[in-house]
This record gives C-alpha cells, sequence and structure tokens, in this order.
C-alpha cells in the first residue's frame, strides 16, 4: 500500500461507517450522497469550525489574532476546548505554518502559552514562505493532522491581493489539499487599515472578493472600544451557520501572563462594536449635535418612557430604536446609527444611562427610573 494510501486509510477509518464506503472520491450519484446519512455537519471545534475545508481568522494589526490561532492549534494537539467549544478532532494533531516568526520566538510564546510539555508533539511548526502546498502534501503524507494555520496568507500568496481570479485559483489547490486529507485550513489574514471603526463585515477584508467567497467560515477578530484586554470574535460568515451566531461577538478576556484568551460567555451585537467616524478638527458639527440644548427634565422624561417596560435594563439593539422614538421631535426623521450613537455618549457622559457589566456587556441601564 502506497504512503498516501495508508494515510487516507488512517483518515477513513475515522469517519462513520456509512461515509467510508465513498470516502475520497470526486463523483458521485444523488444516491450515494443520500446514503452517507449525514445529519450533522462535522465540525472540529463546537458547531463552529469546520472539520474539513478553509476558513479564515481576519483582523487588525496587534489584535491577537497569532496568539488566538496558536492557542486554537495548541487545544487541537491537546485534545482540549478552544474557548469553551468542545474538541472534536480525531488524530489530535495540527501543523502551523508561520511566515512571520521564528523558532526563538515562537519558544518563547508556545512556552507561554501551554501549560505543559504533554501532546506538544503533535503540534508541528514550519518557519517558511516557500511551496506550502508541496510542503503540506509531504507532512500529511507522513502523518495527518486535523488542523493546518497558515499565518499568513499574504506572505503565501505574494500576489496582487485584489486579484480575485488568482486568489481562487491559489486557494484552489489548499482546497482540494483539505478534502483530500480531510482537514480544516485556516488562513490568517489583516482587514483594511480604516475599517477599525467599522461593525464587524466580511466586506472589511482587505483582498478580493475571491478570497472571502471561497472560505466557508470567516472570523473577525475586533479589539473592543475601551477595555484594552478583551476582544470580540465575530463570525462574519458561516456558510451552515444559523443567523444565531453572527449577529453579535463572542467576548473574549486576553490574559497577558499566559497568552491565552477566554470566552466571557457574554456577547455584544455588531452594531456596538462599530463607532461613529472622527470628525477633523476643526470641522462643523452635525446639526442634531446639541443635545445639551434639551433641558434634563426632558431627558429624564424621554429615558423613563424607553426603559419603564423593561425593568430598567435594555440591550444595545432595543435601545438604537426605542430611543430613536422618544427622542424623534429632537432628532428630526432621520435617526441613523451615527446619531443614535452620538446620543447614546450624551446620555451616559451625563449620567442618564450607563453601560453594565452585569446581566452583559451589551446592557445598559437608566440611572433613575424617575421621570
Amino acid at each position: 500500500m502506497s504512503e498516501t494510501n495508508t494515510v487516507q486509510q488512517e483518515v477513513k477509518n475515522q469517519l462513520p461507517a456509512k461515509q467510508q464506503a465513498v470516502a475520497f472520491r470526486t463523483n458521485y450519484t444523488a444516491r450515494q450522497l443520500y446514503v452517507m446519512d449525514v445529519e450533522k455537519l462535522p465540525c472540529l471545534f463546537g458547531d463552529i469550525i469546520p472539520s474539513a475545508g478553509l476558513w479564515t481568522l481576519v483582523g487588525s494589526s496587534d489584535t491577537g489574532k497569532s496568539m488566538l490561532l496558536r492557542q486554537l492549534a495548541l487545544n487541537c494537539a491537546k485534545g482540549e476546548p478552544f474557548i469553551g467549544w468542545p474538541n472534536n478532532a480525531k488524530h489530535k494533531r495540527s501543523i502551523f505554518i508561520s511566515t512571520e516568526d521564528d523558532a526563538a520566538s515562537t519558544s518563547y510564546l508556545v512556552r507561554r502559552q501551554a501549560a505543559s510539555e504533554d501532546d506538544l508533539d503533535n503540534l508541528r511548526f514550519h518557519f517558511t514562505t516557500n511551496e506550502i502546498p508541496s510542503l503540506l502534501e509531504e507532512e500529511l503524507k507522513k502523518q495527518p493532522a486535523d488542523l493546518v494555520i497558515i499565518d499568513a496568507w499574504s506572505d503565501i500568496f505574494g500576489q496582487d491581493l485584489k486579484d480575485s481570479n488568482l486568489i481562487r485559483k491559489t486557494l484552489n489547490v489548499y482546497n482540494e489539499i483539505a478534502g483530500y486529507y480531510h482537514c480544516s485550513i485556516c488562513f490568517l489574514h489583516h482587514t483594511g487599515k480604516r475599517t477599525e471603526r467599522l461593525e464587524p463585515s466580511k466586506n472589511n477584508i482587505l483582498s478580493g472578493q475571491g478570497y472571502e467567497a471561497k472560505m466557508r467560515l470567516v472570523i473577525e477578530l475586533k479589539a473592543d472600544n475601551a477595555d484594552k484586554y478583551m476582544r470580540h470574535l465575530c463570525i462574519v460568515k458561516g456558510n451552515y451557520l444559523g443567523e444565531e451566531y453572527k449577529h453579535a461577538s463572542y467576548v473574549l478576556q486576553f490574559n497577558p501572563e499566559t497568552f491565552t484568551f477566554t470566552n466571557t460567555e457574554s456577547r455584544v451585537p455588531f452594531m456596538e462594536l462599530g463607532s461613529a467616524p472622527e470628525q477633523p478638527q476643526g470641522a462643523p458639527q452635525p446639526e442634531n449635535h446639541r443635545f445639551g440644548e434639551i433641558p434634563a427634565d426632558m431627558h429624564k422624561v424621554y429615558v423613563f418612557s424607553v426603559f419603564k417596560n423593561h425593568g430598567g435594563y435594555m440591550r444595545y439593539a432595543e435601545l438604537y430604536n426605542a430611543l430613536g422614538v422618544a427622542y424623534s421631535n429632537h432628532a428630526g426623521e432621520s435617526f441613523g446609527r451615527t446619531k443614535f450613537q452620538r446620543l447614546l455618549n450624551y446620555l451616559v457622559e451625563n449620567n442618564y444611562i450607563e453601560k453594565c457589566g452585569t446581566p452583559g456587556a451589551a446592557w445598559y441601564k437608566a440611572v433613575s427610573m424617575q421621570p
């Protein structure tokens, strides 16, 4: 039996019995697909990260993307959950391709992120930008892996990031590898410099549309607007995920001692993660900026009218519509997100409402419930 077939047989043995008979084919009848009896799409972690195929983690500089992916690779190799998501790995092995770090710096980082030496042989690092597909073929023939991380896409692509046709052609090679060896391949990539203040979106990716289109899953990692140790993991595309996964971030707490992230179990609506664009110094202010001209008693009446039926607590998304209605006489007909954010900031700064840590980071409460 050839080396490739030996690896494929090891992978095949991990599949359910009904899928083994037709695994590693490129053509099927509809009946063969039907009798495979796939009731739930296989995932590597939880119900989110696919067990096979291409996906990407994107974000701006200094958000901790590489650290988060290194943690993911370590969790895979050690059979541990990732930010609370169950580990479904079959082989408990991962490969990390690093184009920016070297062995010395990675040694330092691994010693901080890994609690012990146990199972560390299950994670293989390669520091190169050359012939990555051939390298992966060679490595996966030797020993199958559940997860491959490539940090970073722009280094291994090395071409025009807006050339969607070339991007798709390049990614097709990796997609075939992911399918052939049944592994999950993640690319680290960047968002545009001017997207940091925008809401999470797949449109923030610094690349041609062909890059996003080829990914089964797109996750954007954003820094919190106020807490330097908080990050927001935002699923902005998931081909087979319900909308409940894609409307709010998963709030992660960064530990500067261990360089690891933990899931706080809080979620923040994407609307709250964007911020109004900065106005150039000396620029004329919008006509609705004078919320301070509204009498204090009127602010109290408006806030009371909004919060009275919600026990004094409301989510950000609920406030967006409710405050617009309450302040309609002063806000005018148009009450977009920028105007809403300006009003919300004013009410917080002037102690009419406050953002609270409980029952969740995305909640606000009325300081006083007296109209």
